[in-house]
């Protein structure tokens, strides 16, 4: 079981931490998963008009996103 004190300074540690906001990674509308030529596999995120905002390499096949 968790103690109160440990709970409580778990959360201000994370408060520490930066969070990459969403409009850094570019606003994507959709995320997708993708494989290149050279057999790669990628998460990227796209604009409303199919535009890549990013691309992030992954170790393996990608399935499924959610932001």
């Amino acid at each position: 079981m968790i103690h109160r004190r440990t709970l409580l300074g778990s959360l201000a540690a994370s408060t520490l931490c930066p969070a990459p906001l969403w409009a850094e990674a570019g606003a994507p509308r959709f995320l997708a998963a993708a494989r290149d030529t050279t057999g790669q596999h990628f998460l990227c995120g796209l604009s409303a008009a199919g535009e890549i905002r990013f691309r992030l390499r992954l170790p393996e096949r990608g399935h499924a996103a959610a932001a």
